[in-house]
């Protein structure tokens, strides 16, 4: 996740910045508040990141 991507998302109320083991680009979701669609998007997104 890119740093542009993070700011946009930590602008909506069901995402907030993770500070989890020193992972500055990692979110948490609440997960009551996100569509399945929207979630396994941000998966698919995340997983192609890595693999580039």
């Amino acid at each position: 996740m890119n740093s542009a991507l993070l700011e946009l998302l930590v602008m909506k109320d069901e995402f907030l910045p993770a500070y989890l083991m020193d992972k500055k680009y990692w979110v948490t979701i609440l997960l009551s508040e996100v569509s399945v669609g929207e979630l396994f998007a941000l998966i698919e997104d995340s997983f192609y990141m890595i693999k580039v």
